[in-house]
């Protein structure tokens, strides 16, 4: 799908390409064992268009701070939920 996006010298125009039909995986890891991995083939993403031509990977780790809020007492169950209805059948 072709997307109208703000340009620093052309306004919106068309610069790059939208899908609703990607493929992501995410997989959480603690202290270096699998915790969570969950797949999807219903996401949207952006599929073309610069200054991104190339296909790209990303990985990143948790900050202490966010590692302990996510320890907090309700957040699982909030997580869950919300992983529930991100991935239907999780």
């Amino acid at each position: 799908v072709p997307l109208r996006a703000p340009t620093a010298d052309g306004g919106l125009a068309t610069f790059c390409r939208d899908t609703f039909h990607g493929d992501v995986r995410v997989v959480v890891k603690e202290d270096g064992v699998v915790v969570a991995e969950l797949q999807s083939d219903s996401c949207a993403l952006e599929v073309g268009g610069g200054p991104w031509w190339s296909t790209w990977r990303c990985e990143t780790a948790m900050s202490e701070v966010t590692r302990t809020l996510l320890r907090l007492d309700g957040v699982d169950a909030v997580a869950e939920d919300l992983l529930k209805t991100v991935f239907p059948g999780y």
